[in-house]
């Protein structure tokens, strides 16, 4: 296991595959995104991670890049706990007490089961959600 205190950026790389497995990054109360994937052109998996603080807790901002959360926590994040810009799949995850709502996703996402998602007025097919 392996806690960082502060924000994590991932930026300029030539990596086909990221995998963060068992990590714990812990922002606090800073004005920045928790964990911020600037730059990923391949695969990026998050593997029984926590994720505590930020801006946003998760942002994706490279259209690029095909994520996947599994078994990984966000919380406690001052907006949403996740942004993202591309599509992404999310499984066995927890998204909860963030500041405003639980995922922005202007590309959706993909239920693959066991999650339990703060509300808020995006759906999993990147548009509004009605009944918010």
């Amino acid at each position: 296991d392996l806690t960082v205190k502060g924000p994590v950026s991932i930026c300029e790389n030539a990596y086909e595959n990221i995998t963060f497995c068992s990590v714990t990054v812990d922002a606090g109360r800073i004005n920045e995104d928790a964990l911020s994937v600037n730059v990923c052109k391949g695969k990026l998996l998050l593997y029984c991670c926590e994720i505590v603080g930020g801006s946003d807790g998760l942002s994706l901002m490279d259209r690029d890049t095909k994520a996947t959360l599994e078994q990984t926590d966000i919380s406690f994040a001052h907006g949403r706990g996740i942004f993202a810009n591309p599509g992404f799949k999310i499984k066995e995850s927890a998204v909860y007490n963030c500041g405003s709502y639980g995922i922005k996703g202007r590309g959706g996402w993909t239920d693959l089961g066991g999650n339990d998602i703060q509300p808020g007025p995006w759906s999993e097919w990147g548009g509004p959600a009605f009944g918010f």
